[in-house]
């Protein structure tokens, strides 16, 4: 066998805000990502590109009860009262996931299996996706725009500080610092790096 290259480093983050909206329902079977899946998400995905704020970085699925559990790409969190709310099941549970769940527990951040409600939004101190992308990225700004309508300024429900010393800042530089103790630099061979 001959030497790999690596694989190509992930895109660049987006560049803040990271702004979500809710539209549409949640997958029938979420550990399925079928072609059914992407021909559904794709007006509205056309919807998110056609924002009159700006760009738009998820797509946040909401249940008819308001429950969100997950984004179209991302996992989806919501802080509430200092305890990281995301759904328990009924969604595909990505490796960041683990690995923020497994961060929580060890820096004594409660964890609420049961999906953030929308109605509550006013409440959160902040919210989260995660991917493999995109590690653990804090949400800045939430908007709920009208059916078939792009999001506007007055579609924003929530803005959420996540500076420095914010729970948000924080579970994101430990969630990257775990990825990077996990990853393994592979060199080339001495008599192949000469």
């Amino acid at each position: 066998g001959g030497a790999r290259a690596p694989p190509p480093p992930p895109p660049p983050l987006p560049a803040p805000p990271i702004r979500a909206e809710v539209r549409g329902a949640p997958r029938a079977n979420a550990a399925a990502k079928d072609s059914s899946w992407v021909a559904d998400r794709a007006p509205l995905e056309a919807l998110m590109r056609s924002a009159e704020v700006g760009p738009i970085n998820e797509l946040l699925l909401a249940t008819d009860s308001g429950e969100l559990l997950e984004g179209s790409q991302t996992n989806f969190y919501a802080i509430v009262d200092g305890a990281v709310h995301t759904a328990g099941e009924g969604i595909l549970e990505g490796t960041v996931r683990r690995l923020l769940l497994e961060v929580c527990g060890r820096e004594g951040t409660p964890v609420v299996l049961s999906p953030p409600r929308l109605a509550d939004a006013g409440r959160w101190e902040g919210a989260l996706i995660s991917s493999t992308s995109r590690l653990l990225l804090p949400v800045d700004e939430l908007y709920v725009p009208p059916d078939g309508e792009p999001s506007g300024e007055a579609d924003r429900v929530a803005v959420f500080a996540n500076g420095p010393g914010s729970l948000a800042a924080r579970l994101q530089a430990l969630v990257a610092a775990e990825v990077e103790a996990h990853s393994t630099e592979i060199g080339l061979p001495a008599a192949l790096a000469t």
